[in-house]
């Protein structure tokens, strides 16, 4: 597998089959994040890995031989230097290939839901609560203590000066914003993650951006929220999950 240094925006034909997770792919293809990518090839390439610096990983283009040497050991040398990976695909052919070169490890199979957003649903909803108040948009490059290359927002509610609530736009690509949310444990089911998310959906909105809204299944609350901001119709995304230390 060769590493590609530079212009990774070039590739982007090779993940053409991804219909979720488009702001993690090109927010790292496109520089925002310093992702790495790994080819077949530089010239003519069939196949590839996307490795992110948040663990989420995605196998790209076509590949067919589940004993592709190449492709065995450079995945191979990637879990002796990692703790957790999470690997996702484009295509059942890509399914049925990874459980064969995984066959001797002991993977989790999961899923992720993704939501699709109706604009619609949305602004009835937003016209229709009250909102808590001193809720302000700000700009940052830190998430998740990862640096991103340009600044993104933030929206965050405050309470005697403190932050207890934050939803922000951490990657954006392909006129995709991946939203992340958080609330301290005592300011939850008090309105305050729903103010942060609306105001900057209504921002993103403004910026013709779509927000995408990700999840894991066992996240009811994430997924209730989503539902009522105008989220719908999530699809289960199937993951790979490696913990080293389920190895042993």
């Amino acid at each position: 597998m060769k590493k590609i240094e530079t212009n990774h925006e070039q590739y982007a034909f090779l993940f053409n089959d991804y219909t979720h997770s488009l702001p993690i792919i090109f927010s790292h293809l496109n520089g925002q994040y310093n992702g790495e990518l790994y080819l077949d090839n530089g010239k003519n390439p069939k196949y590839g890995i996307l490795i992110t610096p948040f663990a989420f990983h995605y196998f790209c283009g076509k590949v067919f031989d589940s004993n592709d040497q190449d492709l065995i050991e450079f995945l191979n040398e990637f879990l002796k230097k990692h703790n957790e990976a999470i690997f996702f695909c484009p295509s059942n052919s890509w399914n049925e290939v990874l459980d064969k070169i995984f066959s001797d490890k002991k993977m989790i199979k999961d899923v992720r839901k993704s939501f699709s957003f109706n604009k619609s649903k949305y602004l009835e909803f937003k016209n229709n609560i009250i909102l808590v108040s001193n809720v302000k948009l700000e700009e940052e490059n830190i998430s998740e203590g990862i640096k991103s290359n340009w600044n993104f927002l933030t929206a965050k509610a405050y309470v005697n000066e403190k932050c207890i609530s934050w939803c922000s736009s951490f990657m954006i690509g392909k006129g995709h914003a991946e939203i992340n949310l958080f609330t301290e444990e005592g300011y939850r089911h008090q309105g305050y993650a729903t103010s942060v998310c609306v105001a900057l959906i209504d921002e993103l909105i403004r910026e013709n951006i779509i927000p995408d809204w990700n999840t894991w299944p066992y996240r009811l609350e994430s997924q209730n929220l989503a539902f009522k901001l105008g989220f719908e119709d999530p699809k289960d995304i199937n993951t790979l999950i490696y913990i080293k230390d389920m190895q042993q």
